[in-house]
């Protein structure tokens, strides 16, 4: 019967695709939020009473020459908080790619290609900085794998220390 309705009127057909289009979007909002509440619950049995903030990651991302403008800014968020809730485990960078995917609802494609042109802009735009955060330079854009796993060792290290004072 509903299906009789929606054919017979173009308005209710958009209103149902609307409809459909907010239901599925507060159902990802949903598991981003549970992702963040999960992460920090992980994070502060990990470390005791440090609490590693979103705060905390970005002001490491930004001090990397990472633009929160760009969409591999937030990807990258999550894969530093993957890696520093389970740090026994071993990931993979086309692992990580996936969980995020998951966790944003998009492809993997998607998130390799926003993260590594968010670290590509970080070179070339703000090089001094990667080469300050990475210290490296050797001449070469350092990978998705590395940055990544960079950023969350050093957040590990400040956090510790400033866990021990």
């Amino acid at each position: 019967m509903f299906q009789a309705i929606l054919q017979n009127s173009p308005f209710l057909v958009y209103l149902w695709t609307i409809f459909s289009v907010i239901i599925e979007n507060a159902a990802i909002f949903a598991d981003i939020t549970y992702f963040q509440e999960e992460t920090m619950i992980a994070l502060k049995e990990q470390n005791g009473s440090a609490e590693i903030s979103e705060k905390a990651i970005s002001a490491v991302l930004i001090d990397a020459g990472i633009k929160p403008c760009h969409s591999g800014f937030t990807y990258l968020k999550a894969e530093i908080k993957i890696l520093l809730s389970e740090p026994d485990q071993r990931h993979g960078a086309m692992q990580l790619y996936d969980r995020v995917a998951k966790i944003y609802g998009t492809s993997h494609g998607s998130v390799e290609h926003a993260v590594r042109y968010t670290i590509l802009h970080a070179y070339l735009h703000d090089h001094d900085k990667l080469q300050k955060f990475m210290q490296y330079d050797d001449g070469r854009i350092p990978t998705h794998y590395e940055f990544v796993c960079w950023a969350a060792e050093k957040i590990r290290i400040e956090s510790e220390s400033h866990h021990l004072k």
